[in-house]
């Protein structure tokens, strides 16, 4: 899955946030209007097929055997229930986090520390958990 990834992406110094890599991979928040008419908010799908297809693998994977990626499912899933929709969007923000991982690891040329990673948070690995929005950066403490 990395060498699709990796393949897809290109050249990371094209890139000046995780944000475009994010919109290159269409998981970027779209939102169809038009006069008074606002729809409700998706994923664009504009970007790579491939590239979203294969973040969508590792989301799944990582939310099965990654302890804080799996607490940050689990607490999606209860803010919400656990309906398909929300399944569905919790992945997208998991995979969403994962890319945004990929950017800093190789704009920095850092290798992955989960403890740095997940240092900043508003989620607890015991207790009770506060939620940001789908696709926003989530960093997990240990107690």
């Amino acid at each position: 899955m990395a060498p699709l990834i990796l393949g897809e992406i290109g050249d990371i110094r094209t890139f000046s946030s995780s944000r475009q890599l994010i919109k290159l991979a269409g998981l970027d928040l779209a939102r169809i209007q038009s006069g008074q008419f606002e729809g409700s908010l998706h994923i664009s799908k504009r970007g790579r097929p491939a590239l979203r297809s294969a973040l969508h693998q590792a989301a799944m994977v990582s939310v099965r055997h990654g302890a804080p990626f799996q607490l940050k499912y689990l607490q999606l899933l209860q803010r919400n229930g656990a309906t398909v929709g929300t399944k569905r969007k919790a992945l997208i923000a998991i995979a969403c986090k994962l890319l945004r991982i990929v950017y800093h690891v190789l704009k920095h040329q850092q290798p992955y520390h989960e403890e740095l990673v997940f240092q900043r948070s508003n989620i607890g690995l015991e207790g009770t958990h506060d939620v940001d929005q789908v696709g926003e950066s989530v960093v997990v403490t240990k107690p």
